[in-house]
């Protein structure tokens, strides 16, 4: 068909094709209102620190929950708040070089690139839910076993950010948490970088 000729008179008729750039792909995202705040008080009290280029990195998983073995970042983040879900919208680019991502795939993103310092993070099977909240079994000098309300923050890498409750240095109960009662004796099992605290078996 030569360049110029009618194809049809309506928008729909008219297209003849769709052109989708394969490398590099961008990925559209959204987080939430409260996470965006977050990270601006991190930064700008000094508790945590962004990339030094200024680039937040992306990590992506398909449905199946493998990961992309490539690695993105945040290029586009939308000044303006979607009122109807709370969500700014977000936008990163990430290489394709195989094409294993294609258009209109859904993945899970996950944003990384802000550090905050000083921060306890536990395992999320440390965490219990009780009639008033979220507490651990925290250890004593005695190793015997407490409860202790905390106050849980973040998903991170290795569990939850623990805002407050617990202090570096403390000891908490990690493997066989639904056997603990207060004042019950604990073990230390040896694990591959460092101790867990378990229940005892008795």
């Amino acid at each position: 068909m030569p360049e110029g000729s009618l194809v049809g008179t309506g928008a729909n008729d008219s297209l003849l094709t769709r052109i989708s750039q394969l490398d590099p792909v961008y990925v559209h995202f959204s987080f939430t209102d409260t996470e965006a705040t977050e990270i601006r008080r991190l930064i700008d009290t000094g508790e945590g620190k962004g990339p030094a280029d200024g680039k937040l990195q992306v990590k992506i998983s398909f449905g199946d929950g493998k990961s992309y073995d490539r690695r993105g970042y945040v290029d586009f983040t939308d000044s303006n708040l979607d009122l109807q879900t709370g969500t700014v919208r977000a936008r990163a680019i990430i290489p394709n070089l195989e094409s294993k991502l294609r258009p209109g795939q859904f993945v899970r993103v996950s944003v990384e690139g802000i550090t905050r310092h000083q921060t306890v993070v536990i395992p999320q099977a440390a965490v219990m839910q009780g009639p008033q909240g979220q507490f651990v079994y925290a250890v004593d000098t005695e190793s015997k076993a407490s409860i202790r309300p905390v106050t849980i923050g973040q998903e991170v890498t290795g569990g939850w950010i623990v805002e407050k409750g617990l202090t570096p240095g403390d000891r908490i109960v990690t493997e066989g948490v639904i056997k603990v009662k207060p004042g019950a004796a604990v073990s230390i099992a040896a694990a591959g970088d460092g101790a867990k605290m378990k229940a005892a078996q008795r």
